[in-house]
C-alpha cells in the first residue's frame, strides 16, 4: 500500500516522500479502514516540521483526521461491518495512507446520508468550533464573541454558529478583501488588523464595554491585541498559534479587567473526553454538518502521489478552502 512518509523534520514538501509499505491486518479487536479522504490541517504541517504540540518517532506518517470505509474486521468484532464508513479517532500510524488499523472503541460510524470528505473533516475544526463556542465558553444569544483568523475553515463555522445559535461575532483578517467576502458569509462585523485598531474598533462596536469572549488562532501581536479589547471578566481562549510569537498581555490588564486566558487543544479533549461525552458531542454535530452549519469548502483534491503538490497549495493564502487527500 502507498504511505506518506518523513524521516527528518521539516518543510512538508521537502521531508514529505511516498513509499510502499505491507497492508496491515486487523487483530482481536481491531479494524482495517481504506482511508478515502484525509484533510490537510495546519496542525500536519507544523507536526511534520517539529513544531506541534507532540513529536512522533521518525519514520513517521502523518495525517491525524480524515475518514474511510471498513475493510475488514478482526475476531470479536460486531458493530463494525465491511464498507461502513467510520471516522478513525485514533489510528494505529497517521492517515495519510491507503489502510490503517484502528481499536474498533476508537471510530465513530458515520451516517450513510454523510459524505466521505465532510465526514473526514469533522475531528478538527467542527468539534474545535462547538466545544469552544457552546461547552467552554458557553456563549450565550445576543452575546459578542471576538475571533481571529476568521476566514479559515474554523473561523468561518464560528460565524455560522453564531447565526445558528443567535450569538454575534467580530471577526479579525488580514486582508481588506476578506472584509466583504466575510459579511456575506454573515459575519456581523469585521476587523482588517493590517489597518484598523482592533481595540479601538471592538470599543466602537461594544459600546467601550469590550468583549466577553474571545478565541485565538494567531497570537503574536494580533492575539495580544484581542486580549486587550477583553471586557471586564472577560476570557481568551487560545487554539493556535500561526505567528508563531509569544503572546503579550500586560499586568494592568490581567489585574483590572481580571480576565482569564486560556489554552484548547481538541486533541487533549479527545484523550481527556469520555466515550459517553464523545458520543454525545459527535451526536450533536452531525445535523450541524448535514444542515451545511459546519460544513468545510475544498479548494482541490489530490492524490497521495501528488502530496507534493498538495501540501505547497495547503500552505498557500487565500486557497479557497481545505485541501483533501484522495485515495
Amino acid at each position: 500500500m502507498k504511505s506518506v512518509r518523513f524521516s527528518e523534520f521539516g518543510p512538508p514538501e521537502k521531508v514529505l516522500s511516498v513509499t510502499d509499505l505491507p497492508t496491515p491486518e486487523p487483530g482481536p479487536g481491531e479494524i482495517l479502514v481504506r482511508m478515502q479522504a484525509r484533510p490537510i490541517n495546519p496542525s500536519d504541517l507544523y507536526m511534520i516540521m517539529g513544531a506541534y504540540g507532540v513529536r512522533p518517532a521518525l519514520p513517521a506518517t502523518p495525517g491525524l483526521e480524515g475518514a474511510g470505509v471498513v475493510e475488514k474486521t478482526g475476531d470479536g468484532v460486531t458493530a463494525l461491518k465491511p464498507g461502513q464508513k467510520v471516522v478513525p479517532l485514533k489510528a494505529s500510524v497517521g492517515l495519510w495512507q491507503e489502510y490503517v488499523v484502528v481499536n474498533e472503541r476508537q471510530v465513530f460510524p458515520v451516517p450513510d446520508e454523510m459524505n466521505v470528505e465532510d465526514a473526514a473533516m469533522m475531528l478538527a475544526n467542527p468539534f474545535s468550533a462547538y466545544l469552544m463556542t457552546r461547552d467552554v465558553m458557553h456563549v450565550g444569544e445576543g452575546e459578542w464573541l471576538l475571533q481571529t483568523a476568521s476566514g479559515s475553515a474554523l473561523g468561518l463555522m464560528t460565524i455560522a454558529l453564531g447565526k445558528k445559535f443567535g450569538f454575534k461575532t467580530i471577526n479579525v483578517v488580514r486582508r481588506r478583501e476578506q472584509v466583504e467576502e466575510l459579511k456575506a458569509r454573515g459575519a456581523d462585523e469585521v476587523i482588517c488588523s493590517t489597518d484598523e485598531n482592533i481595540e479601538e474598533r471592538v470599543k466602537e462596536i461594544t459600546s467601550g464595554k469590550g468583549v466577553k469572549y474571545a478565541i485565538d488562532a494567531v497570537a503574536g501581536k494580533v492575539g495580544s491585541a484581542v486580549a486587550a479589547a477583553l471586557g471586564i471578566g472577560g476570557t481568551l481562549l487560545v487554539y493556535g498559534a500561526l505567528d508563531q510569537a509569544d503572546l503579550r498581555i500586560g499586568a494592568g490588564t490581567l489585574i483590572f479587567k481580571e480576565i482569564a486566558v486560556k489554552g484548547f487543544w481538541v486533541t487533549r479533549w479527545f484523550a481527556t473526553a469520555t466515550p459517553e461525552r464523545k458520543k454525545e458531542v459527535f451526536t450533536e454535530l452531525i445535523p450541524l454538518i448535514l444542515d451545511g452549519t459546519l460544513k468545510s469548502d475544498v479548494a482541490a483534491r489530490y492524490s497521495l502521489d501528488d502530496i507534493v503538490q498538495a501540501v505547497t497549495h495547503a500552505q498557500a493564502e487565500a486557497r479557497g478552502g481545505k485541501i483533501i487527500l484522495k485515495g
